[in-house]
């Protein structure tokens, strides 16, 4: 009877073990699915959804497989997007370099998330800094995670790294290695169908062709990226080419026109809570305003942009909207000595 009851007993405990393990698997596997959400809820434009999506998903995780977990470095990683996206810098640097520790010491520094996250840091310093030396760091890491991506075959990633190095290349003025990176990005995306890196690459196109005064050029790469991003549902990309499509009539001088895209890509962007482009978007409109001598609401769109740009801690813009007010101000008070 004992033999018999220790037999019992045993199994209890295998019964139990077994179970506690299915717990953890189904745990895991539902914050996988949470997380999965939160990805598609960002890809969608619904901010705010997706980063308390991604939180449940990181704390699910957490629990279920320790916080020093590469999956919660993924979620830590997929978190700080939707923080950069919210425009909250400060917060999104630290869960930048949280998982980037993580995926290091778990994975190794070659490892292609350990890259992606770094990547990911570089372009968010580049953001807040903007500096020659973020610009050169940025470079550095964009090129060596590119080369991976080359060994892997990895498609996507090459055409939004490629697209990484173009605005590199554009902000420094080298438009001609700029347009190298985007149309061989723009080749790699099309040739896996990856419809929002196409519509992201003809934006970024559109922009440097605005810059170099190639209008006719401009237009096109837009409204086909427009086109597209409609099409798919990509509200952050149909935010950023509606604001590109505005620069291009503003550069035209066809003022009304400029205004209604811009306006079209606030009210966007103040619905996804997209605090970066709703800073630029003011920071235009305030510029458009400024070129038409509307004074008064010129300093009405910078002011409001200003602020914006402190609350998130993005110096670059704060310096660049000083200068603009400086400007207002000078152009203000030249108006009325006449």
């Amino acid at each position: 009877m004992d033999v018999v009851s220790d037999k019992i007993g045993v199994v209890n405990v295998c019964f139990a073990f077994l179970l506690s393990i299915d717990l953890l698997l189904i745990s895991v596997k539902v914050g996988d699915i949470v997380g999965s959400l939160g990805s598609v809820l960002r890809e969608q434009g619904n901010l705010t959804e997706a980063k308390a999506a991604f939180e449940r998903a990181l704390a699910i995780h957490k629990v279920a497989l320790g916080v020093e977990h590469p999956k919660v470095a993924t979620d830590i990683n997929n978190l700080a997007g939707s923080l950069r996206d919210l425009g909250l810098f400060t917060e999104a640097r630290s869960a930048f370099e949280r998982a980037l520790a993580i995926f290091r010491k778990a994975l190794g520094d070659e490892h292609p998330l350990s890259q992606l996250t770094e990547q990911n840091l570089s372009t968010l310093l580049l953001t807040i800094d903007g500096t020659s030396e973020s610009y050169s760091r940025a470079a550095t890491d964009f090129e060596e995670s590119l080369d991976l991506a080359r060994q892997l075959g990895d498609c996507e990633k090459i055409s939004l790294l490629l697209a990484n190095l173009g605005m590199i290349a554009a902000n420094r003025g080298d438009y001609v290695q700029a347009e190298i990176y985007f149309q061989e990005g723009l080749i790699q995306a099309r040739e896996i169908e990856h419809r929002e890196n196409v519509s992201y690459l003809l934006a970024n196109m559109g922009a440097l062709e605005i810059k170099r005064e190639n209008y006719s050029k401009a237009e096109e790469y837009l409204r086909e990226g427009l086109a597209l991003a409609c099409e798919m549902g990509y509200r952050e990309n149909i935010t950023a080419l509606l604001s590109n499509l505005g620069t291009l009539s503003h550069s035209r001088k066809n003022y009304a026109q400029a205004e209604r895209y811009f306006q079209e890509g606030l009210a966007l962007a103040r619905e996804m809570e997209h605090r970066e482009n709703i800073c630029t978007l003011l920071a235009k409109l305030g510029e458009l305003a400024c070129d038409q001598k509307e004074y008064p609401q010129a300093e009405v769109y910078l002011q409001e942009s200003l602020a914006l740009a402190r609350q998130m801690g993005h110096p670059k813009m704060v310096n660049i909207l000083c200068l603009d007010l400086d400007i207002l101000a000078h152009s203000w008070r030249s108006r009325d000595l006449r």
